[in-house]
């Protein structure tokens, strides 16, 4: 149940959401976050931990972790993930993920994923259709 905003509560959107599932890229990606001028303020969370309603306020973005296995396969519930692609979503809040979380908000949307032949990793290039370059 989302609380309704009030003056008491509403507060400027300026702290970083990390779900983690122990990633190394995420640690990489924290060092990044407190290196800028001024620093980005995060919480983080376990990927099972369910995100106290408070912290939406003032989010500015979340940033979901890689893991083990596909969102498909397993071995983790892509439930509450889920659940908050689309919490998100409602309040407008950006949310990226890394390694996994990335192929669960693609199947979250209808994407399908696949096993390549050579691991990826590293930054690697993406194209969006052209008919989703306008979606916020």
């Amino acid at each position: 149940m989302t609380r309704p905003r009030t003056a008491s509560t509403a507060t400027k959107r300026d702290l970083m959401i990390i779900i983690d599932t122990d990633s190394q890229y995420i640690k990489e990606f924290e060092s990044h976050l407190k290196a800028q001028e001024p620093p980005v303020k995060f919480v983080k969370f376990h990927y099972a931990v369910e995100i106290p309603e408070i912290l939406f306020d003032v989010a500015t973005g979340i940033v979901m972790s890689g893991g083990p296995g596909n969102p498909i396969e397993g071995p983790l519930d892509p439930t509450m993930a889920y659940e908050l692609i689309d919490k998100c979503a409602e309040m407008r809040i950006p949310v990226m993920g890394f390694c996994l979380s990335a192929e669960i908000i693609a199947t979250h949307y209808g994407g399908t994923i696949g096993k390549l032949k050579n691991r990826q990793k590293g930054m690697q290039a993406m194209t969006i259709k052209e008919e989703y370059q306008t979606d916020p």
